[in-house]
C-alpha cells in the first residue's frame, strides 16, 4: 500500500514538472512571437517612412526646378523626369531594405526558438555582427541652389559604399563632397571626404567602416559644395539617418 502511494506521488510530481515545463515553453513561445510581431511592425513603419521620403524627394526636385525658373507643368519636362527617377530609386531601396529587415526578423525569431540555454549576451553579440544593409536619405538644396538628390549608404564585407545622385547640377563641374560632423544646414568639421560630384554622381568606399561605427558618430551630414574655388558655399545637404 505504501509502495503504491509513493509511486503515485512520484507520478504526480513528474506530471507537475512536465506541466510547468510546457507552460514555460508556451510562455517563451508567446514572448518570441510578440517580439517577432514587434520587429515586423517596426520594419513596416520604417518602409512607410521611406515611401514618404520618396515623395518628399520628388517634391524637393520639383521645388528646386521651379526656384531655378524651370517649367514643371509638362509631365515629360526635365524636372518631372528627374523627380520620378529619384522617387523610384528611393522606393526601390526602401523595398530592398524592408525585404532585408523582414528576413532579419525571421532569422531572429528562428534563433530565439532554437537558442536553448544560450545566454542573451552571446545572442546579442551575434546580432551585432550582422551589419550588412542599405539606407537612403534626401539631399536638399541649400543657398538657393538647384542641386538636390539622394545619398545611399550600403554596408558590405566590412566597408561602406557611399553613392550620391543629384539633379540640377552644373555640367562638368567638380563639386566637393564630404561627410561632416553635425547636422544640416550648418554642419561642423569634415569627418570623411567623399569623391567629388561630377555631373550628378559620386561614389566612394569607406574602407573598414561599418554602420555600427557610423551610428556612434552621429549626428553626421553629407554636404556638397559649389566648387573647388567656392568650397564655402553649400549647394546640397542631408542628415545621415539610420
Amino acid at each position: 500500500m505504501i509502495k503504491k502511494f509513493v509511486i503515485g506521488v512520484m507520478v504526480l510530481s513528474l506530471m507537475m514538472v512536465v506541466g510547468i515545463s510546457r507552460a514555460n515553453a508556451q510562455s517563451d513561445n508567446a514572448s518570441d512571437k510578440a517580439q517577432n510581431a514587434a520587429c515586423m511592425q517596426a520594419a513596416t513603419e520604417k518602409q512607410n517612412t521611406s515611401f514618404k521620403s520618396a515623395q518628399d524627394a520628388f517634391l524637393a526636385v520639383i521645388k528646386s526646378a521651379k526656384e531655378n525658373g524651370e517649367s514643371t507643368w509638362w509631365p515629360w519636362s526635365r524636372a518631372k523626369v528627374e523627380a520620378r527617377k529619384v522617387r523610384k530609386e528611393v522606393k526601390l531601396q526602401a523595398k530592398e531594405t524592408f525585404k532585408a529587415d523582414k528576413e532579419a526578423c525571421k532569422n531572429n525569431f528562428t534563433e530565439q526558438g532554437n537558442r536553448g540555454d544560450k545566454g542573451e549576451q552571446g545572442e546579442q553579440g551575434e546580432q551585432g555582427e550582422r551589419g550588412d544593409g542599405k539606407i537612403s536619405f534626401i539631399l536638399s538644396a541649400q543657398n538657393d541652389s538647384s542641386v538636390s538628390g539622394i545619398a545611399t549608404f550600403e554596408e558590405e564585407d566590412g566597408n561602406v559604399d557611399v553613392k550620391l545622385q543629384l539633379t540640377g547640377f552644373p555640367e562638368n563641374i567638380s563639386e566637393p563632397a564630404h561627410i561632416h560632423l553635425g547636422a544640416c544646414p550648418n554642419p561642423d568639421a569634415v569627418k570623411y571626404p567623399l569623391t567629388s560630384v561630377v555631373n550628378g554622381k559620386s561614389e566612394t568606399t569607406l574602407t573598414g567602416m561599418t554602420f555600427a561605427q557610423l551610428k556612434t558618430e552621429l549626428p553626421l551630414a553629407v554636404n556638397v559644395h559649389k566648387s573647388q574655388d567656392e568650397a564655402g558655399v553649400y549647394v546640397a545637404c542631408g542628415d545621415v539617418k539610420f
